[in-house]
């Protein structure tokens, strides 16, 4: 069993004392955490504009 993929990820890729399909694995797993926070990020953005927005039409017609 591989020890860690990190070695491999510091020179980009997955070559490290793993197998392939298991460093890939662990790549796409990495990245799709990644996208999850990122799409977290985006939904708190998409509400803060909205607040934002509705905010601004009641200012408008104040």
């Amino acid at each position: 069993m591989c020890q860690s993929c990190n070695e491999g990820r510091e020179r980009g890729g997955c070559g490290c004392c793993c197998s392939s399909a298991l460093c890939l694995e662990n790549e796409i797993r990495m990245l799709e955490a990644m996208k999850t926070v990122q799409m977290i990020r985006l939904d708190s953005i998409d509400r803060k504009i909205a607040s934002l927005k509705r905010q601004e039409t009641r200012e408008w017609t104040s």
